[in-house]
């Protein structure tokens, strides 16, 4: 499915969830820094974990790498 839906025009962005509390966090950070509103931070301030938000392209590539191989992947 994240191979067929996964497009330019509309990207998956994959939200890593093994800890709820930093996903959560790092899911608004993600948001906040994509948005444009008065008041906002330093974009530097709202880089969520790279651990934890994946662009699907990225999730592609490691599960491709990965593919014969299930226990080196997260979750």
């Amino acid at each position: 499915m994240l191979t067929e839906t996964n497009r330019t025009i509309a990207p998956w962005t994959i939200i890593r969830s093994d800890h709820k509390k930093s996903a959560r966090i790092a899911c608004m950070r993600y948001i906040l820094q994509n948005l444009e509103y008065k008041g906002k931070i330093a974009n530097k301030e709202l880089i969520p974990d790279p651990k934890i938000v994946i662009s699907g392209i990225d999730e592609i590539r490691m599960m491709e790498e990965n593919l014969l191989k299930p226990g080196n992947m997260p979750g």
